[in-house]
């Protein structure tokens, strides 16, 4: 295993890895922060992240190591059988043979140095968002122990991806709403100030028995409003505070 320094200790690598990507502030710096981690324990020739982007195409994020060069993707991926099968299984593809896989020079490395690669997949639930790619420029073989050593590696940063996106998209959520129940409370406010003048308007006038008892129906239907609103702005107080947790002891 390619390590720098002494022998890793997998459980503090995987700690280094949830406490410094569980602090990440973006999708680019959980990226940038898995890079450092891999540069600062281990001696690959070549590591590059790699992340579809809207059109389907694989783009480079970030890397390290000696240059590579990379081209566009000429077809998709799922018409290369050999990522198809990593996209199916979920699990990691080690390529001994490189300089023999043309198809993926296009999409991954293109460089005459590479020789051996590790495709390391990032995954949703349901799809693959991008791979880790580590390359050598020899003919290297990753042993068992690597392997399961880097895919638990790519689940962390997947998990970390994973959540940052949930946990943004819940704020989006959370933020959409208290638009919603702001804009809410503003016209329904404004409609029950306008029905309170008429109800009080025609309170002081000369009224018949049936128009009295349409008059308290009405008076009934207010003040039930009136309770409503205060409902929605209680929602709105509880829809107000960020999206976190909603257990453990809150920071100062």
């Amino acid at each position: 295993m390619k390590i720098k320094g002494k022998a890793i200790n997998k459980l503090d690598l995987f700690s280094v890895f949830s406490k410094i990507l569980g602090t990440a502030n973006s999708l680019d710096e959980i990226f940038k922060k898995t890079m450092a981690i891999f540069e600062s324990n281990f001696t690959y020739d070549s590591i590059i992240i790699f992340v579809f982007d809207f059109t389907g195409k694989l783009q480079e994020k970030i890397k390290t190591g000696i240059k590579t060069f990379k081209h566009l993707p000429s077809k998709s991926l799922d018409n290369i059988k050999s990522i198809r099968k990593i996209i199916q299984e979920k699990s990691a593809k080690q390529i001994k043979n490189w300089q023999e896989e043309k198809e993926l020079h296009t999409i991954f490395f293109d460089s005459d140095l590479i020789k051996s690669v590790l495709l390391i997949p990032l995954f949703t639930s349901n799809q693959i968002f991008g791979f880790i790619t580590i390359g050598e420029t020899t003919d290297y073989t990753f042993s068992e122990n690597e392997i399961i050593l880097l895919e638990t590696i790519g689940h962390l940063v997947s998990y970390n991806v994973c959540h940052f996106l949930f946990q943004e998209y819940m704020q989006k959520q959370n933020n959409e709403l208290k638009e919603i129940t702001k804009r809410m409370r503003h016209d329904f406010a404004n409609d029950l100030q306008s029905l309170s003048m008429a109800l009080e308007l025609l309170a002081t006038t000369n009224l018949s028995d049936d128009q009295k008892k349409y008059l308290r129906i009405l008076e009934k239907s207010k003040n039930s409003a009136i309770g409503k609103l205060q409902e929605l702005k209680q929602l709105k107080d509880k829809y107000e505070k960020d999206v976190d947790f909603f257990i453990g002891i809150q920071f100062e």
